[in-house]
């Protein structure tokens, strides 16, 4: 998709040969987002609105799929000129000459004092793979995930503070509000299951610095409850913490494994397109200073201002993606694996595990010794039988 002052013009490619099946489409879009939801032969579809709020498919074919399903389907704008976030909710259209247009339905608008918007992000499109629902600490007690995938990301800032608001995207409700002292944007940052990292700069300690935030479902009934509405929200509880980091960070993404069993790892791509990736469990905004029995027994790691960067972190090794401009990362059929993209001038992959390998064998297994064990064990339990079948017969006939 190339977009111009005025319009916005599709392209169709086949990712193998690189062609272009049939025309460019030129069109006049506002906003586009990608649904939901895939087509029977797995292609991702497009919902395109124009400037005057009417909305269509991309391809036409995923039409009768988005009026199905109408009523999930929502999307906002950022408008860093008048610093509002803006919801708009999709419906059918009564003017004839659309299939669907759009409803705004909410505003948030930033005041002045507050700051211009300076970073925004929410949660990908495509269906999130969570493991769990709960965590469990080493008190035995339970924590209930707030997993809300209409869940956006906003940061002001007005050059002495950073300003961070948690929206729920389908109502405009703020769930969270923090202000960081001494910090400036740009700010990056990642959402993901029920916690958000963001990147900034603390301008009193003239380095950069990371904060997390996660949310957990502190309802009573939540016990009970198998499913959760932005319609019916529960109480939150909000825990963060933050940390200084040493690279300067241009863009942020994280790793999805196939079915959520992995621990994701963050992926900081740096000023000199270079691309790190960050252990989760150092973004535990749990991690305590002095670990108690119960602390260690969950697994939660000290707590020191720095979060380390290690060798071995570097995704691109000693290598330099020229021009870096995108992170892309997809779940390999290895549930311990992640594809990994980073494009720009160059392109660079790697296949990343961010909790090591489990289900899968080293280089340097012997298979030789396997095969020569199963062998013998065949062999043993045969004679092993043969024996005991002799033995039987023997011990018949006395």
């Amino acid at each position: 998709m190339a977009k111009s002052s005025t319009t916005t013009t599709f392209f169709v490619v086949n990712q193998f040969t690189g062609e272009l099946f049939g025309k460019p489409t030129i069109v006049d879009v506002a906003a586009a987002h990608v649904l939901p939801f895939t087509l029977p032969t797995g292609e991702d579809a497009l919902i395109v609105v124009d400037a005057e709020g009417r909305a269509a498919t991309y391809p036409k074919r995923a039409e009768p799929s988005a009026l199905d399903a109408l009523n999930s389907l929502s999307y906002y704008k950022v408008d860093q000129t008048t610093n509002e976030v803006r919801g708009y909710k999709l419906r059918k259209a009564s003017d004839g000459m659309t299939t669907m247009d759009s409803l705004h339905t909410w505003t948030v608008s930033f005041p002045p004092a507050a700051g211009s918007i300076v970073g925004f992000a929410n949660k990908p499109t495509s269906e999130e793979r969570v493991n769990s629902w709960t965590r469990v600490p080493g008190d035995r007690s339970t924590l209930f995930k707030y997993l809300n995938p209409n869940t956006i990301f906003v940061a002001t800032s007005d050059g002495t503070a950073v300003h961070v608001s948690l929206i729920d995207g389908v109502t405009g409700r703020i769930l969270y509000r923090v202000r960081h002292g001494d910090a400036r944007g740009p700010v990056k940052a990642v959402v993901c299951e029920n916690w958000v990292a963001y990147h900034y700069f603390n301008t009193r300690a003239k380095r950069y610095a990371m904060s997390v935030l996660e949310m957990f479902d502190d309802g009573e009934e939540r016990r009970n409850l198998a499913t959760s509405s932005s319609l019916n929200p529960p109480p939150l509880r909000i825990i963060g913490q933050s940390y200084y980091v040493r690279p300067e960070a241009k863009m942020i993404s994280v790793t999805r494994s196939k079915r959520g069993v992995t621990e994701p790892a963050v992926l900081l791509a740096t000023a000199n397109d270079q691309v790190a990736a960050i252990d989760k469990r150092f973004l535990d905004p749990r991690r305590p200073n002095k670990p108690s029995a119960a602390d260690r027994e969950e697994g939660l790691i000290p707590y020191t201002e720095v979060i380390p960067i290690f060798p071995g972190s570097w995704v691109t090794h000693k290598r330099v993606v020229h021009g870096l401009r995108g992170l892309v990362t997809a779940p390999a059929e290895l549930e311990s694996s992640i594809h990994f993209v980073a494009h720009g001038l160059d392109l660079f992959y790697a296949r990343i595990t961010p909790s090591q390998s489990f289900d899968a064998l080293d280089d340097d297994f012997n298979y030789v010794l396997l095969v020569f064990t199963l062998v013998a064990l065949a062999v043993g339990a045969f004679v092993t039988k043969r024996a005991a079948d002799a033995a039987d017969a023997n011990h018949a006939w006395r």
